[in-house]
C-alpha cells in the first residue's frame, strides 16, 4: 500500500522533457518577446551616437553627441523604470498576456519610427516611449514563464529566457554590421535610419500572442481575490506589508547592480571600442587624410571660386576628421570648419588671423612649409581639383573610417552578447548545485575583474577578441541571476508588480550612470589619453556592492514559490 504521506516524486528527467507542447509554446512566445526587447535595445545602444551626429552635424565623439546619447540612455531607462511598473501593476490587475501585448506593440512602434524622427528632441522624446515598453518586458515575460512551467524545470526555463535575449543582441549587432557593409556613409538614409527601422519587425509577435492563454496560477489568484472582494492595488498590498516591502526595497538596489553593470559598464564598453578603433584607423589613415584636408585648407583661403563652391555644399564640423590640435600631419578639423564659417560670413580679415593657428599643429617641417607655400604666393593646390574632387576624396577616407568603426562596434557587441549568452545560461546551472547566494557572490567578483580588464587592456584586435566575451559571460549572467531568483521571493497575487519594481524602478537609480560616465570622461578624466577607459574602470568596484546587499536577502534554493 503507497504511503499517502509519502512527499511527491520528484521529475528527475532532464528540464525540456519535462515540458509539454502547451509549455514550449508558452516558453518559445515569451522568449521571443524578450529577446526582440533586447534586439531593440541593442539597436539603440549601437545607433544612438551615429543618430545623433547625424541628426546635429557634429563629430560622433564631440562632447555634445555624447552629452545628447547620455540623455538618450538616461530618458529611456526613467522610461524604462516607469513603463516597467506601470506594466507590472497591469500584469496583475488585468493579466500578463495582455499586458505583454500592448507591451511590445509600444516598444516596437517608438523604436522604429525612430528612423524618421528629423531632430535630436524626436529622437529623445521616442527614446523615452519606447523605454516605457522595454520596461514590462522582463517582468511580465519572466512572470508567466516562472507560473507555467513545471517546478523542477523553472529555473532552467527562467534561464533559457534570459540566455535567449543575447540573441537578440547578437541579431542586432549582426544587423548593424551588414547594414555598414551595404549602406553608404554619406547622403540619403545613413546606417542609423536603418538600423532603427529593423524597431518595427516584433509586432509579427502580437499574432501568436493573442492566440495564449494566462497562466493559471493568476486566473486562480484573481478569482480568489474577485470572490474576496479585494479590490486593493497591487502596490498598495506590496507595500503595506512589511515581509514583501523590505524585500522589494533591496531588491531594486541588487537589481540596480547589475543594471548600471549592463548599461553603464558593459554597453559603455562598446563605444570604448569603436573609440579605440576610430583612434587607430585615423593613425593608419592620416597622412591620406592630412593631405586632402591641406589641399581643402588651402584652395580654401586661396581659390575664391573653391570657396563659393564649398559654402554652397553647406558643409558640417563632422565633415572632418575628429581630431583636436595634435602635433603631426593633420590639420585640426575644428579649426578649419571655423576659418570655413568665417569666410561664409564674409569676415576675410578674421580668417588671415586664424590662419597660422591652423597650421600651428604642422610640425612636420615639409608639410607645413608646403601648406604655408601655397598659401603665401596665393596660388591654389592642386589646381586641376575642383570642390566636387576635393570634398569627395576627404568623405571617401573618412566613409573608410566610419566603416570600420561601426563594424568593430558590430563585433564587440557580438562578442560581448556571445559570452553573455553562455554565462546566462552557466548562471542556472551553478545556481541549481551551489544555491542563489554563491553564485551571485562568484559572478559579481567575475564581473568586475572581467570589465576592469577590458577597460585597462582592451586596445588591440586579439584583446577585444577574448576579454570583451569574457565581460559579457559576467557581467550579463546577473540578469540571468535576476530572471530566476525574483519571482521565488514573491506571493502570485503581487509577483508580477514586485518583480517589475525590483528590475525597473532600479533604472531610476541606474540612471545616473550614463551621466556619471559622461561626468567622467568630460571633466575629471579629460586630461587623460583615454578618458572612457578611465571613467568605465572607476565605475567597476559598484559589484562590490551586490556582494554586501546578497547577504540581506534569503536563500531560495529548492524552495516552492511563494503563495
Amino acid at each position: 500500500m503507497a504511503d499517502v504521506n509519502a512527499a511527491p516524486a520528484v521529475d528527475t528527467r532532464p528540464w525540456y522533457r519535462q515540458l509539454s507542447g502547451k509549455h514550449w509554446f508558452i516558453l518559445i512566445v515569451c522568449t521571443l518577446g524578450w529577446a526582440l526587447d533586447t534586439l531593440n535595445q541593442q539597436l539603440f545602444a549601437l545607433a544612438k551616437s551615429p543618430a545623433i551626429a547625424g541628426l546635429t552635424g557634429m563629430g560622433e565623439w564631440t562632447s555634445t553627441v555624447s552629452s545628447y546619447a547620455a540623455w538618450a540612455t538616461a530618458l529611456m531607462l526613467i522610461g524604462w523604470a516607469t513603463g516597467g511598473i506601470i506594466f507590472g501593476v497591469c500584469g496583475d490587475k488585468y493579466g500578463r498576456v495582455r499586458t505583454m501585448f500592448w507591451m511590445i506593440l509600444l516598444y516596437s512602434v517608438a523604436s522604429g519610427v525612430t528612423c524618421f524622427v528629423k531632430d535630436v528632441n524626436q529622437f529623445l522624446a521616442l527614446r523615452f516611449i519606447s523605454g516605457l515598453g522595454f520596461g514590462g518586458a522582463f517582468a511580465v515575460c519572466a512572470t508567466v514563464v516562472a507560473e507555467s512551467m513545471p517546478s523542477t524545470a523553472r529555473p532552467y526555463a527562467l534561464a533559457f529566457l534570459q540566455a535567449m535575449s543575447s540573441l537578440g543582441n547578437i541579431t542586432a549587432a549582426l544587423i548593424a554590421f551588414v547594414l555598414g557593409q551595404v549602406v553608404p556613409h554619406s547622403g540619403g538614409w545613413g546606417v542609423w535610419n536603418w538600423t532603427f527601422f529593423f524597431g518595427f519587425f516584433p509586432v509579427i509577435l502580437l499574432f501568436f500572442i493573442r492566440t495564449m492563454d494566462e497562466p493559471e496560477a493568476w486566473k486562480k489568484a484573481h478569482e480568489e481575490a474577485k470572490n474576496a472582494g479585494r479590490k486593493t492595488s497591487p502596490l498598495v498590498e506590496l507595500f503595506g506589508n512589511a515581509f514583501t516591502r523590505n524585500r522589494v526595497i533591496l531588491g531594486m538596489i541588487f537589481a540596480s547592480i547589475g543594471i548600471i553593470g549592463f548599461w553603464g559598464i558593459m554597453l559603455f564598453a562598446i563605444d570604448l571600442n569603436r573609440s579605440v578603433f576610430r583612434s587607430n584607423c585615423e593613425t593608419e589613415n592620416i597622412e591620406d587624410f592630412a593631405a586632402n584636408e591641406q589641399i581643402f585648407f588651402a584652395k580654401l583661403v586661396t581659390d575664391k571660386e573653391f570657396a563659393k563652391a564649398v559654402k554652397e555644399k553647406e558643409i558640417k564640423r563632422g565633415f572632418f576628421m575628429n581630431r583636436v590640435n595634435e602635433p603631426g600631419l593633420a590639420l585640426c578639423g575644428g579649426e578649419i570648419f571655423h576659418v570655413l564659417q568665417d569666410i561664409a560670413d564674409g569676415e576675410n580679415d578674421v580668417v588671415d588671423d586664424e590662419v597660422k593657428d591652423v597650421i600651428a599643429p604642422l610640425t612636420n617641417d615639409e608639410e607645413a612649409a608646403k601648406v604655408v607655400r601655397w598659401i603665401d604666393e596665393g596660388k591654389p593646390a592642386a589646381e586641376n581639383s575642383d570642390a566636387e574632387t576635393v570634398i569627395g576624396d576627404i568623405q571617401a577616407n573618412k566613409s573608410r573610417i566610419d566603416k570600420t568603426v561601426s563594424n568593430w562596434g558590430a563585433i564587440t557587441s557580438a562578442l560581448i552578447n556571445l559570452g553573455a549568452f553562455f554565462g546566462m545560461y552557466a548562471f542556472a546551472l551553478i545556481t541549481r548545485r551551489l544555491g542563489r547566494r554563491p553564485t551571485f557572490i562568484f559572478f559579481l567578483l567575475a564581473a568586475m575583474f572581467a570589465s576592469l580588464a577590458v577597460f585597462a587592456f582592451a586596445r588591440t584586435r586579439l584583446s577585444v577578441l577574448i576579454l570583451n566575451p569574457l565581460m559579457g559571460f559576467s557581467v550579463a549572467s546577473l540578469l540571468s541571476g535576476y530572471t530566476i531568483y525574483f519571482p521565488e521571493l514573491f506571493p502570485t497575487r503581487v509577483r508580477s508588480t514586485s518583480v517589475s519594481l525590483c528590475y525597473n524602478a532600479g533604472r531610476y537609480i541606474s540612471a545616473i550612470g550614463p551621466f556619471f560616465i559622461g561626468f567622467l570622461t568630460s571633466s575629471v578624466y579629460a586630461h587623460k589619453a583615454e578618458p572612457m577607459a578611465w571613467a568605465g574602470a572607476t565605475l567597476c568596484p559598484i559589484f562590490l556592492l551586490g556582494i554586501i546587499l546578497i547577504f540581506f536577502l534569503p536563500e531560495t534554493k529548492d524552495q516552492p514559490l511563494p503563495e
